[in-house]
């Protein structure tokens, strides 16, 4: 069993490392920092380099390279940038093989690479993308649709924003919501989460094809959205274990800040807040709907402004559960959790009760070692 941790007191890196070490920390995660890794080493430690896969940071950050959606708008989505511009993808591959030849670094984890969440943005209708020029070319390469793509989609965005019909069925249980109905009569949607997730895994292959390369001996790692939402942003599990080595997904289940792009809870009740306040369904058949699409054991009073503050703790181990029977036993499967989470101890628990090989923690908080010191030698004492 392995626990890691992501990022540092950036203040006081030594003194971070050991305190890791003497807590039985394994690993650290964190930017590319020379010193950092070189400190890691020191203390025994493992040191992962995380990069963002499209960046839409400096040059990346002009109209050329945005994400586009059903309507022609740009869009920044989690500061990143269209996932199919060839130089956003050859700017990422470039600092995987850079990095990953700086000494001591055992591995890369990446983070980011997908496309767009319903989280992702302020902009909800960031979730509704791509559909620039490169993405039809490589939509058209792949044999896929666009134009049907492109038209099922906007209408898709346009029952979230309440101005198309749901197809209904009054006897069921979640809204009246018939969703085979709804996306058989959609089957562009089902064409574009296929094509976002093949060209996330062809992106994944570069990424591996360009780290064996640069450090044969080094791990690729990837931050991934947890398996109830993974489809939604091109994540398929089944395909990128053919090329991941370390599987970390983001089981964040109570964020209670900001829009919080890869938060369970946080994405999760995004979708039921738009359908909600376009009036596309009513609060108590938004919760219905959102038991029925990620199988979580929500109270039967459960509200969307409680989902948004957090989901119960057993959705970290369903979701671990859920990633493990994807990836099989081959994998390491190592979740990352928050570390401000005020049910600690039991979300660690759950997910090492759903098969995890370790927990990794986000983020480095000082004040929160304490708490963690005796979590992490309870569960060490377990495996011996």
């Amino acid at each position: 069993m392995q626990f890691l941790m992501h990022g540092l007191d950036k203040d006081h890196k030594q003194q971070s490392m050991k305190t890791l070490r003497d807590m039985g920390f394994g690993a650290i995660v964190t930017g590319f920092d020379e010193e950092a890794i070189a400190l890691a080493a020191e203390h025994g430690l493992e040191a992962y380099v995380c990069t963002h896969a499209f960046t839409a940071k400096d040059s990346f950050a002009t109209d050329a390279y945005l994400a586009v959606d059903v309507h022609g708008q740009k869009h920044v989505w989690f500061n990143s940038a269209c996932p199919n511009h060839p130089e956003v993808q050859e700017d990422h591959l470039r600092r995987i093989a850079t990095w990953s030849q700086s000494p001591g670094v055992a591995g890369i984890y990446v983070d980011g690479a997908r496309f767009s969440s319903p989280c992702s943005s302020a902009d909800f209708r960031s979730f509704f993308t791509c559909f620039c020029q490169h993405c039809a070319k490589k939509a058209a390469a792949m044999g896929f649709d666009f134009g049907r793509m492109r038209h099922d989609v906007r209408r898709l965005l346009a029952v979230f924003e309440g101005r198309e019909s749901l197809p209904l069925v009054n006897n069921l249980p979640y809204g009246g919501v018939d969703l085979l109905v709804f996306f058989n009569a959609l089957p562009g949607v089902w064409d574009w989460l296929r094509f976002r997730a093949q060209c996330v895994t062809e992106h994944m292959a570069d990424a591996a094809t360009t780290l064996r390369a640069a450090h044969p001996e080094a791990l690729l790692g990837m931050y991934i959205f947890s398996p109830s939402i993974a489809p939604w942003v091109g994540q398929d599990y089944g395909q990128l274990r053919q090329h991941v080595d370390v599987f970390a997904p983001m089981i964040y289940r109570s964020l209670q800040a900001g829009e919080g792009p890869a938060c369970l809870n946080k994405e999760v009740s995004r979708l039921g807040r738009e359908l909600v306040i376009h009036d596309v369904m009513t609060d108590r058949d938004a919760v219905a709907f959102l038991r029925t699409l990620t199988g979580f054991a929500l109270a039967d009073d459960a509200t969307v402004v409680a989902m948004d503050r957090e989901l119960p703790v057993s959705a970290v181990q369903l979701e671990t559960q859920r990633a493990r029977n994807l990836l099989g036993r081959k994998h390491p499967l190592v979740p990352i959790i928050q570390l401000d989470d005020d049910a600690l101890a039991q979300s660690t628990a759950a997910a090492l009760a759903g098969s995890a090989d370790g927990v990794n923690f986000f983020a480095y908080r000082a004040d929160r070692l304490p708490q963690l010191q005796a979590l992490i030698h309870e569960h060490l004492s377990e495996d011996l």
